[in-house]
């Protein structure tokens, strides 16, 4: 007799029991608002349960809810201890930024600073008004978080597979940074050995990113329907458009429809 799968609601409510957060629901079904240290937390499950819906891997939820569990009031740490944790995301151009620092890189992508937790899960975007506390220069921060990345793609290597007689590209980084590499400073150095350069690639949501050869172009129509899917089921999605990375930067060459 088979047993149903737990929905996200069920598992995320279960953690916060097991954690002992007291919580309660919210005006929609995936908004919750809980107390921790005092504080009264607004919290969307939105993001992460559609990540469960296309995954089914009970991991997120329950990071999620121990990241709600652990939360406690502090100010970010001093630059001393923060600048090994800075680096450029990947973000849709349609948020609220406000004071984050940030810059376009297409119609429809930003490159935000952000700072993540130890175990790179977490990410906060990086204000005007952090940096000023730091009391450095914003050219600092950019260039650790670029110096970052450069350090998170030193270790690894491109991973390949065969689709008729074409390479396609993935690269073996933490979930969170997968689709923000493509603004490291040595990603020309880690692609072009194994598939030439420039290259193609997409970017559909935070944890996925395919890369292959520009010659190879074939391999255009053979990922939209994997792009399309990963943008609409992910709880992080950043785009449909295929985007051409060579020496004189990212430019779009199209868009998958969303």
């Amino acid at each position: 007799m088979s047993t149903a799968k737990p929905t996200a609601a069920q598992l995320f409510e279960a953690e916060l029991g097991r954690l002992g957060v007291r919580f309660e629901h919210g005006p929609e079904p995936m908004l919750y608002k809980a107390r921790v240290d005092g504080v009264d937390l607004e919290v969307n499950l939105e993001n992460v349960a559609r990540n469960y819906a296309r995954d089914g891997d009970p991991a997120g939820v329950k990071t999620f809810a121990a990241q709600i569990a652990a939360f406690r009031r502090e100010k970010d740490p001093p630059w001393k201890d923060a600048r090994r944790s800075v680096f450029w995301v990947a973000e849709p151009g349609d948020f609220d930024f406000g004071t984050t620092v940030r810059e376009p890189v297409t119609k429809e992508v930003v490159r935000v600073l952000v700072r993540t937790d130890e175990k790179v899960t977490k990410l906060s975007w990086i204000t005007a008004e952090t940096i000023e506390a730091w009391g450095i220069p914003e050219q600092e921060v950019r260039a650790a978080a670029s110096a970052n990345l450069a350090r998170v793609l030193s270790s690894v290597r491109v991973e390949t597979m065969d689709v008729k007689g074409m390479k396609l590209g993935m690269v073996p980084v933490p979930s969170a940074l997968k689709a923000s590499v493509i603004f490291a400073p040595n990603f020309k150095a880690l692609v072009e050995k194994e598939l030439g350069w420039p290259v193609l690639v997409v970017i559909p949501c935070r944890d996925f990113l395919y890369v292959w050869a520009e010659k190879d172009g074939g391999l255009v129509d053979r990922v939209g329907g994997v792009v399309q899917e990963e943008y609409r089921t992910s709880g992080y999605p950043i785009t449909t458009e295929v985007l051409r990375i060579s020496d004189d930067g990212i430019t779009t060459i199209g868009a998958f429809p969303g």
